[in-house]
């Protein structure tokens, strides 16, 4: 897990003790689930977040810039959550390190307290692709 810099929460409709969605994120931790395995998680604690991703040979690029998210409740149940990353991977032959760009633009529809799904895009720079799943949020 890498540190970077991230938003607590904010909320746009002042609804702080409605619904499921929370004002705030801070000290929880987000597990993004993708056809039925975990695809990234993060956890926020005060201005700083940690970002791990499920892959064996890539890992965050730390050395390129630190991860920035920000999540707004937007409604009793919704929210929007964008998180922006670099990742990168050691490619053998060439000896040396391939990097990749991420942006992550969610809505999430709270179920419960403790998650919901989630639709959104994840941008590369050069193409968006369509994301739906499911989360997880813990303390």
């Amino acid at each position: 897990m890498i540190m970077g810099g991230c938003d607590g929460g904010r909320d746009e409709d002042n609804d702080k003790d409605k619904g499921y969605a929370p004002s705030s994120i801070n000290g929880s931790e987000i597990i993004f689930h993708r056809n039925g395995e975990w695809n990234f998680k993060s956890k926020t604690q005060g201005g700083t977040t940690l970002v791990q991703i499920n892959a064996e040979v890539t890992s965050i690029a730390y050395d390129k810039s630190d991860p920035e998210c920000v999540y707004t409740k937007t409604g009793n149940n919704t929210a929007k959550y964008t998180l922006e990353f670099w990742h990168k991977a050691y490619v053998p032959y060439y000896q040396d390190y391939s990097y990749g760009y991420n942006f992550y633009s969610l809505t999430l529809n709270f179920t419960s307290p403790v998650g919901g799904t989630y639709t959104g895009t994840r941008d590369n720079g050069t193409s968006k692709e369509e994301r739906t799943g499911t989360f997880t949020l813990s303390q």
